[in-house]
């Protein structure tokens, strides 16, 4: 395993087991932001782009423009909704109403990069998704004045 993998994977061991945040929730916050932003740039930028407004080097070849992720609260009033970013990111649940997908379902393309690790760390693509959210939450950009 690379040295870098094994650095993040252990971060998110950590965080999912609680034992970063010593009664400090800043500093679990803190590392859960990091971690998904190690994981957006993992899985994430090759579509969104490295600043995640949707000008990743494959978006011009697909069908829909990637969203610009900077921008989920703004389109929604103002509120970042994690669980619906969260639900959105797993994807293993399809609308009909929404149409046609071509991001790829990340709780199942997660917990099949899990499958050869230990049985403890297959648990840990919700929590991979929730240091994404975290992540995508952090980077919200406020309203123009």
């Amino acid at each position: 395993m690379h040295p870098g993998s094994r650095l993040l994977m252990t971060s998110l061991l950590l965080v999912a087991a609680g034992c970063l945040d010593r009664g400090t929730r800043e500093v679990g916050t803190a590392v859960r932001v990091e971690a998904g932003r190690s994981l957006f740039v993992a899985y994430c930028t090759s579509c969104h782009g490295g600043d995640a407004r949707g000008g990743g080097p494959v978006a011009a070849t697909l069908s829909v423009p990637p969203a610009d992720l900077t921008r989920i609260a703004l389109r929604r009033g103002g509120h970042f909704d994690a669980s619906a970013v969260a639900f959105h990111i797993d994807g293993r649940t399809e609308v009909p109403a929404h149409g046609t997908r071509e991001m790829p379902v990340w709780g199942r393309r997660l917990d099949d990069r899990n499958a050869s690790m230990p049985a403890e760390e297959m648990l840990l693509a919700p929590d991979m998704i929730r240091s994404i959210v975290a992540y995508l939450e952090s980077i919200q950009v406020e309203a123009s004045p």
